[in-house]
């Protein structure tokens, strides 16, 4: 399958959808995995990073549930084609079939408290982030949309960043906050605001 089978899914792609979940509160967010928490751990990619069991949520090897006060639910992923983030309405039976394992951010074992912490709290803008990569660096990915973080600042002044490798991860996705993102080595700008 190529890359231009999927544009759809990028954030720039579902304004409409974003736009939506403006003034919502999360009351859920869920991480899933292929494979059990302890498998993770196990894990090469996550022993060479040094991954402790409460860092899992952020960095469970699937797509993100994020569950939101009226009942909309969105399935936020990444894809290495796109380059992106992707984002798209959830089917929660289809997630739970495809995927085995999941974390909550409430998790008190396998997710850190500041993810807990975004539970209940209302998105206030939602913030779409794309790489900016020299000419010379882009080579084959030129054309693609580079939309590597989805960021939703919430009330109160937090923000929970849905990132493509803007961090060094097991995996190119990863839920990361605004103090990762501030310390993050790759060039990116802000393409869209939705407030």
């Amino acid at each position: 399958m190529s890359w231009q089978d999927d544009p759809q899914l990028v954030p720039t792609r579902n304004r409409e959808l974003l736009a939506s979940c403006l003034g919502r509160r999360i009351i859920r967010l869920a991480h899933y995995a292929e494979t059990s928490n302890d498998e993770l751990l196990g894990n090469r990619a996550y022993t060479a990073r040094h991954v402790t069991r409460t860092q899992l949520f952020s960095m469970a090897n699937g797509p993100l549930l994020a569950e939101l006060d009226d009942g909309t639910k969105l399935c936020i992923a990444s894809s290495e084609e796109l380059v992106s983030v992707t984002v798209e309405a959830a089917n929660e039976p289809e997630l739970d079939r495809e995927w085995e394992f999941r974390i909550d951010a409430a998790d008190a074992e396998h997710s850190e408290p500041r993810f807990a912490a975004i539970m209940d709290k209302r998105i206030a803008a939602i913030r779409v982030l794309q790489e900016v990569l020299p000419a010379s660096e882009r080579g084959k990915i030129v054309d693609r949309p580079c939309e590597i973080g989805l960021v939703f600042d919430l009330d109160g002044g937090s923000s929970v960043v849905f990132s493509h490798r803007l961090v060094d991860a097991p995996n190119d996705f990863a839920v990361i906050t605004e103090d990762e993102l501030a310390r993050t080595t790759v060039a990116y700008r802000e393409l869209l605001r939705i407030s």
